[in-house]
């Protein structure tokens, strides 16, 4: 690259690599770049960086946080800072009232989300001056009122609308949300204090397309009455617990006639009489009746005319027995099926799905009536992407008939007692398989591991509690280079020699190894070469100590670690420990 005369504008040479890769392909290379790098690094380098930049901020949202999740980067300074840029998507966590009224200035905005802000309504009450906003997620901002609702009712252009879990929410608030005639979602999920009073103001939203009220738990067939002219909605999501909504409800749902997804889940007083509602929406591609535990094989009988589902989840339904599974076998466009806790569900059942080629995914999760004879009907599935037979009663025979499934991409065998090492050796063809757990698999030795090492496309990988397990075994892991989460909690034979291997693994994001009480200092050692670590999970060692913590600070990605019942460690050096948070949903 060079300068022009007088110390201007910097200019790629042509003949460079970089000036003539496309800009696709340099907007695919800035995604794995930290944002910070990409804004005001290679944004500044030359003419033509600085225009594939401008692409790159219309296409990705910008992420910041505010303290004390990143100490080191002033939230304020880095907005003031890309006032010049044309930011499109803005998503900052955690803010403030005083960061927002910065965030205002951004003019060019259409989505902006503030997912778990410490906002009120002094913060929003300039959000009409972004007059391109067309989504807003306030989800988890805790602060919001109905005062604060009346300045987002303010931004008339808005088509998406968030606010999960903003608890103190009322029918009052909703009065404004009405005013947002150009709606298309609306998300209320968590707003304890609505009623069907407030669905009278959601009526008026007549371009809604999507509408969730989940665990508004004082929703009543009166409200539905109201949802029922929304005669637009295709997506659909009334779960919760403790449900008021019964087969009166139903009828007015029935009304719309384009839904295509629809949640009922925990629903439970819904009978077979609101069957008869439900299978009249023929456009239908997912429905989830999850703990509607009144539904029978009676009223289930009927599933077989919404022959456009892909999707279907009847998880814990207690009274359907294996006679509900032959009308499932006549959905031939499934691709996902959850039968979890189905408890009556028998292998023989399972015969009746060998025609749905198209399935994916499939559930069985603790129905302990399927057995290795089940397992059978189900490795002629030869599509299957995700497999789960959690507390099902199956041995290494029926783990034969799984490495049949050459397509896993993600297989869950915990609690299964019965199976051995033998059984882990029909995984060989299992190349594709990305996420694995074990928990609990109490007959599982190193020898297992061993083929176990040979799964080379692996990511995720849990074998807590697997008791038998030693650092020999954990050799076999540290061959495993692309593992980004490992759990080997509870593993109470692992020694800080098997932590040599696990140090190897130097693409791993979280690390969990709960109760492996023979882990000491040295161990820790080890795991200062896991430089991407995000996650730490340490509880109940006994032995590790202050110092063997403070060997972990060159985990500069380090954001949570958990020390819980270690009693070397102190509380004063929980409190000044820049890492020790809760950790987020998902992380271990």
């Amino acid at each position: 690259m060079r300068r022009t005369e007088g110390g201007g504008t910097v200019v790629c040479k042509k003949a460079t690599t970089w000036y003539n890769l496309p800009d696709d392909t340099l907007l695919e290379i800035m995604k794995w770049l930290d944002q910070r790098t990409v804004l005001f690094v290679l944004g500044q380098v030359c003419r033509r960086f600085r225009v594939v930049t401008n692409q790159y901020v219309l296409r990705e949202p910008l992420s910041l946080q505010c303290p004390p999740v990143i100490e080191d980067w002033d939230l304020k300074t880095t907005i003031t800072s890309i006032l010049q840029l044309n930011i499109r998507k803005l998503r900052v966590r955690r803010c403030n009232d005083d960061v927002l009224h910065i965030v205002w200035k951004l003019k060019g905005i259409t989505n902006l989300d503030l997912t778990s802000s410490m906002i009120t309504a002094v913060g929003l009450e300039h959000i009409a001056k972004l007059t391109d906003l067309t989504v807003l997620n306030l989800t988890l901002c805790k602060g919001i009122t109905d005062t604060a609702l009346e300045h987002v009712g303010k931004a008339k252009q808005l088509r998406s609308l968030s606010l999960e879990g903003c608890k103190n929410i009322t029918d009052t608030g909703l009065e404004h949300v009405g005013q947002l005639t150009q709606l298309t979602t609306l998300d209320l999920g968590f707003c304890r204090y609505i009623t069907d009073t407030g669905l009278e103001q959601v009526r008026k939203l007549t371009k809604l397309n999507t509408l969730s009220l989940r665990y508004c738990s004082q929703i009543t067939d009166t409200g539905l009455a109201h949802v029922g002219q929304l005669t637009e909605l295709t997506n659909l999501n009334l779960n919760c617990y403790n449900s008021h909504i019964t087969d009166k409800g139903l009828v007015y749902i029935r009304q719309l006639v384009q839904l295509t997804t629809l949640n009922l889940s925990l629903c439970d007083q819904i009978t077979d009489t609101g069957m008869q509602q439900i299978v009249q929406l023929t456009q239908l591609t997912s429905l989830n009746l999850e703990h509607c535990q009144q539904i029978t094989d009676t009223g289930f009988g009927l599933i077989a005319r919404l022959t456009q589902l892909t999707s279907l989840d009847v998880q814990s339904c207690y009274q359907l027995t294996h006679l509900f599974v032959e009308p499932i076998g006549q959905l031939l466009q499934l691709r996902s099926l959850s039968l979890s806790s189905c408890n009556q569900l028998t292998s023989a059942g399972l015969e009746q799905l060998v025609g749905l080629k198209q399935l994916r995914s499939l559930d069985l999760s603790f129905c302990d009536r399927i057995t290795d004879e089940g397992l059978e009907h189900v490795g002629t599935l030869a599509q299957l992407r995700s497999l789960d037979v959690r507390g099902c009663e199956i041995t290494d025979t029926g783990l034969e008939h799984i490495g049949k499934l050459t397509q896993l991409r993600s297989l869950h065998l915990q609690h299964l007692y019965d199976i051995t090492d033998t059984g882990l050796e029909h995984f060989v063809k299992l190349t594709q398989l990305g996420t694995l757990h074990f928990e609990d698999s109490k007959r599982i030795t190193d020898t297992g591991l061993a083929h176990l090492g040979k799964l080379t496309q692996l990511t995720n990988l849990s074998l807590e509690g697997c008791k038998k397990i030693t650092h020999e075994g954990l050799a076999h892991i540290g061959e495993l280079g692309q593992l980004t989460r490992l759990d080997l909690s509870e593993c109470i034979k692992i020694t800080d020699s098997g932590l040599e291997h696990v140090g190897k693994l130097t693409e791993l994001t979280s690390l969990d190894l709960d109760e492996c009480d023979k882990i000491t200092d040295r161990g820790l050692q080890h795991l200062a070469q896991l430089t991407q670590v995000v996650a730490l999970s340490l509880d109940f060692l006994p032995k590790i100590t202050e110092a063997g913590l403070d060997s972990l600070a060159a985990l500069t990605q380090l954001t949570i670690l958990r020390v819980m019942g270690c009693p070397l460690i102190s509380d004063l050096w929980i409190r000044k420990a820049r890492f020790v948070r809760e950790p987020e949903p998902g992380l271990f």
